[in-house]
């Protein structure tokens, strides 16, 4: 993790210098804002000892109007040096979710489905706002060492001695945090991991907020979420007993005994002659300064260290190879004609378990192709792999000859349609859900694609027609009316190829018979691959693949296979059965 913890300050580092104008007049404005506030206890000594006793009322004009004036300058420079610094920060803000995002969308689903989707959204949210805003927090500890050097140097020409008093509690300070930081990681740590908790939990709260009040578990959850909070509430007040009772303790302490030291040896000089009043009253003002930047400056290695786990969780996504994207010699696809072909392919989304086993079959151009078996046999793994969402392990999948990947991507794609089984619609209208795929698409082909799908009648009926907002997923529509949506949608990008996973499995048999008897007729000429559990969907393929356990069992028309009375005649008897008994 150190590897990547350094590999992340490279590109903090990076960021930084595409920026390097803005963080140098930023740094320049707190040279400045710095340099003023050294100066405003050095004009109260002049007013003490020169000023006062020798009442030159010129120096001591000058003197207090410097006094009133510089903290003024000081806050409206301050100002815009806050400015700069939000710019920056927003900027490396943007910078990180947009890699983020952009390496997100090159992440094959198989890769995404290994973490939370509340995980994957914190770090795209709130990591990024926690690094970004930790680029601030440097800035701050470069004005702190300003602070530090130049408050060291003006002590240093008013007294050595005193100064040498005050330097020496520096290495009791550094000593004592750095024994103390080593006992705070675990717990920022722990902090981070319960913030990630948290994440994961209300994002899968809102979506199954049906579910949970179908079943009555309102009350569980907030269980649930009131556990979380409290762990995280728990472990920031333990982190806070342990900054406060100890670091802040030793600070208040440290701060009165050296304060006292300071005045005792400062009157004891003055006595002696070593020293005068008006350096006393300035080393007042410069002692809390000067420690205060060096607990600013452990402050932010602190931080540091509470903010390296989630360096790390952004450095873990970064740090995944890209899949979503094309080979080095990928080829333009001009024309698919749509034969396909499976060669001894295996396949497994991790390495305990295969999904597929050694399967083979062909597929002509033109071919209506049925897909049945069992649940979790490995169906929608072939669509998957045919939709270049993983890749075989051994073996290799072929497109007109040519292997999946040999085709760039955006080209390929533009050629499949897919009706998935889990339908993901947007929150938009109707309009807007089917434009997603052909932004360029007329009115009659709108119409028309929503005519083949059986979606006439339910946009009349709709209050708004084209414009209904359909809600989070489709929520405002009904299962069958989501499936026509996601079928309207596939069939207006035109595909070569048609893959549908499921598609009818939420419609009434009339209106499956009619969408049926569509698709037949539109993709007569076309490829046309359906899963389907309900064997009445595929029953007029030209033939169907029998899938059980990862392999391919039989294959033929809905007769050959019943002729046979293997595996799909049991299917069929089975689901007859469950038929007429629901009948």
């Amino acid at each position: 993790m150190e590897g990547k913890g350094n590999k992340y300050r490279l590109n903090l580092m990076k960021f930084i210098g595409e920026h390097r104008q803005m963080m140098i007049l930023s740094m320049s404005v707190m040279l400045i804002t710095t340099g003023l506030s050294v100066i405003t206890p050095w004009l109260m000594q002049y007013l003490v000892d020169k000023a006062l006793p020798q009442k030159d009322v010129n120096l001591l004009v000058l003197c207090v109007a410097g006094i009133a004036i510089i903290p003024i300058i000081n806050m409206l420079i301050t100002a815009l040096e806050n400015v700069y610094k939000s710019d920056v920060q927003t900027r490396i803000t943007v910078k990180l979710r947009f890699q983020l995002l952009d390496k997100l969308l090159k992440l094959s689903p198989t890769t995404l489905s290994k973490y939370q989707q509340g995980d994957i959204t914190g770090r795209l949210v709130r990591t990024c706002d926690d690094i970004s805003g930790f680029v601030t927090k440097l800035l701050n500890g470069f004005n702190n060492v300003i602070t530090f050097v130049f408050i060291g140097i003006v002590m240093l020409t008013m007294n050595w001695k005193l100064s040498g008093i005050v330097l020496f509690f520096a290495p009791l300070m550094v000593y004592f945090y750095y024994r103390r930081i080593r006992f705070w990681r675990t717990t920022y740590k722990d902090i981070s991991q319960a913030q990630k908790e948290y994440d994961v939990f209300i994002t899968e709260v809102v979506p199954g907020l049906k579910t949970i009040q179908t079943f009555g578990q309102e009350q569980h959850e907030i269980a649930n979420g009131q556990e979380l909070n409290r762990k995280y509430r728990n472990l920031q007040n333990q982190l806070q007993k342990q900054r406060s009772f100890q670091g802040r303790l030793f600070w208040e302490l440290q701060d009165s005994l050296s304060t006292s030291l300071v005045y005792a040896a400062g009157i004891y000089f003055i006595f002696h002659q070593q020293m005068t009043i008006g350096q006393l009253l300035a080393f007042t003002v410069y002692v809390p300064r000067f420690y205060g930047a060096i607990n600013s400056l452990f402050v932010l290695y602190m931080d540091r260290d509470q903010l390296k786990p989630e360096i790390e969780r952004y450095e873990e996504m970064m740090d995944f190879p890209d899949e979503n994207v094309d080979e080095s010699n990928a080829i333009s696809m001009k024309e698919v004609k749509g034969q396909i072909e499976f060669e001894h392919v295996s396949f497994g989304y991790s390495d305990e378990r295969e999904i597929l086993q050694d399967v083979s079959f062909a597929i002509k151009p033109g071919e209506f192709i049925g897909i049945v078996g069992a649940t979790g046999g490995g169906k929608s793994t072939i669509i998957d792999l045919l939709l270049r969402f993983g890749q075989p392990r051994t073996g290799q999948i072929l497109l007109d000859g040519q292997p999946l990947n040999a085709y760039q991507l955006k080209d390929y794609r533009k050629q499949i349609g897919l009706v998935p089984q889990d339908i993901f619609l947007w929150n938009r209208t109707i309009r807007e859900n089917l434009l997603y795929v052909n932004p360029s698409a007329t009115e009659e082909e709108l119409r028309k694609a929503a005519d083949q799908a059986q979606m006439k009648q339910l946009i009349e009926n709709l209050p708004e027609g084209w414009n209904t907002l359909i809600g989070d997923r489709g929520v405002r529509l009904s299962g069958g009316e989501k499936q026509r949506l996601a079928i309207a949608r596939t069939l207006l990008r035109k595909p070569s190829i048609l893959l549908l996973d499921e598609p009818t499995s939420a419609l009434d048999a009339k209106t499956e018979f009619l969408l049926q008897a569509c698709l037949e007729e539109v993709y007569q000429e076309k490829t046309i691959i359906v899963v389907a559990h309900r064997l009445a969907t595929i029953r007029n393929a030209d033939r169907i693949l029998v899938v059980n356990q990862g392999r391919i069992e039989e294959s033929g028309s809905h007769e050959e296979l019943m002729e046979k009375k293997g595996y799909y005649y049991e299917l069929a008897k089975q689901q007859y059965q469950v038929s007429t008994l629901v009948g």
